[in-house]
C-alpha cells in the first residue's frame, strides 16, 4: 500500500541491487521501514516485521533477449551487445540524462522499432521529415523533437557521462571526478582504474568496471563527436 513520507505519496521503493535484498534478508510480504534519502529517492533501510513469504530469487535470464544474465560487481546485467533492451535502455537513458523533452518512452520505442535509433547517437542524424511519417508523430510536435535533441548538444560533463548509461557511474560520481580536477572526456578515459578509485566515494564501486565501460563507450563517444 502507498504511505506517505515527509509530504509525499510513496508507492515504490529502491532496492538498487541483488546484493540489498540479501543483505536485508528481504522476503515477500515483509514490512519494512522506508526513508526519503536526500528527501528525494525513496529507499528501503530495514525490515520492521518478517512476512511469511520466500525470498525473492533474482531472475537468471535478460527479461528482453532471454540470455543468461551475470554479475559486474553488485549489479545484475545482461552482458548482450545485441539486447534490444539494453538499447532501448542506453537511449532512454540518454534522453532522460540530457533532458531532452518530447521524447518519452513509448516513443522510444517506436523509433526503435521504425529502425531510425539504434544507440543514442542516432538522435542527432533524425529529421523532421523521417519523423513525420510515423503514426500520431505530426509535423510541429516532429519539429519541437528535432529541436529539443539540437539543443542538448553541447551538456555538462557531468550529464554526459551519466547518459553514458555505464553501471555505477552516476552524475554524482562524475562530479566528483571533475571536483578532482577532471574536466575533460579526454582526461577521464585516460584515467587508469587505480586513479578513480582512490577519488573519496567510489571505494564501493568497481573502478575496473568503469574503465572497461568507458571504453565499450568509445565508439559511440567517436559518433558523437562526429556527429558534431
Amino acid at each position: 500500500e502507498p504511505v506517505q513520507i515527509a509530504g509525499v505519496m510513496v508507492s515504490n521503493a529502491t532496492l538498487h541491487n541483488v546484493d540489498t535484498i540479501a543483505e536485508l534478508d528481504l522476503r515477500i510480504g515483509d514490512t519494512v521501514f522506508v526513508e526519503r534519502r536526500g528527501d528525494v529517492i525513496p529507499k528501503v533501510i530495514r525490515v520492521l516485521e518478517p512476512g511469511s513469504g520466500e525470498k525473492p530469487e533474482p531472475p537468471a535470464s535478460c527479461p528482453s533477449c532471454c540470455g543468461p544474465l551475470c554479475m559486474d560487481g553488485k549489479f545484475l546485467i545482461c552482458p548482450s551487445d545485441e539486447c534490444p533492451g539494453k538499447t532501448y535502455g542506453d537511449i532512454l537513458k540518454w534522453i532522460n540524462s540530457l533532458e531532452i523533452d518530447s521524447l518519452g518512452e513509448k516513443w522510444v520505442s517506436t523509433l526503435i522499432e521504425a529502425k531510425l535509433l539504434e544507440n543514442p547517437a542516432d538522435l542527432y542524424t533524425l529529421s523532421t521529415e523521417a519523423l513525420v511519417p510515423l503514426d500520431r508523430m505530426g509535423e510541429t510536435l516532429a519539429a519541437k523533437i528535432v529541436q529539443n535533441i539540437g539543443d542538448s548538444r553541447e551538456p555538462a560533463l557531468e550529464r554526459f557521462i551519466s547518459a553514458l548509461n555505464i553501471p555505477g557511474f552516476s552524475r554524482q560520481r562524475a562530479r566528483m571526478l571533475i571536483d578532482e580536477g577532471v574536466i575533460t572526456l579526454a582526461q577521464l578515459l585516460e584515467m587508469p582504474a587505480e586513479e578513480i578509485s582512490a577519488v573519496k566515494g567510489f571505494a564501493d564501486i568497481s573502478s575496473e568496471g568503469i574503465v572497461a565501460g568507458l571504453q565499450k563507450k568509445i565508439p559511440l563517444i567517436e559518433k558523437l563527436r562526429d556527429l558534431g
